[in-house]
């Protein structure tokens, strides 16, 4: 997807909280990375496959935050058929199902990048439009 929207010279740029191990600051890695969630994403896509913790629970609260204040970033959840067993994966779809953002199953790593790049891909028409 990078490729393909270089072209517009638009980057498609993906982080996780590992890149933010390597920083050299006091601040704790997942606090930078919450900060980045909070002040810098434009969208935040939680895949889960299988099981999650309270970590992923709170990363979501703080998207959903700071979608609620300042409209991003959008939100996206992918699940695996079958996660649902996880009490985890419960609450943080119900939460994702209240605050009405986006939620969807997927059996297979083909579903999953068709779904992601649909999604992706719709929301970059649309901002090109405008």
């Amino acid at each position: 997807m990078y490729n393909k929207w270089d072209s517009k010279n638009f980057r498609i740029l993906s982080y996780t909280f590992e890149d933010f191990k390597k920083e050299h600051t006091l601040v704790p890695p997942q606090d930078l990375y919450n900060k980045f969630i909070e002040e810098e994403a434009d969208w935040a896509l939680f895949i889960i496959d299988g099981e999650i913790g309270g970590i992923t629970v709170n990363e979501y609260r703080v998207a959903m935050d700071s979608f609620k204040k300042n409209g991003r970033p959008k939100i996206l959840a992918l699940a695996k058929v079958g996660s649902e067993s996880n009490e985890k994966v419960v609450e943080i779809r119900y939460e994702i199902n209240k605050e009405h953002q986006y939620w969807t199953d997927y059996t297979d790593i083909v579903s999953l990048k068709y779904i992601f790049e649909s999604t992706l891909k719709w929301d970059l028409i649309r901002m090109f439009q405008e």
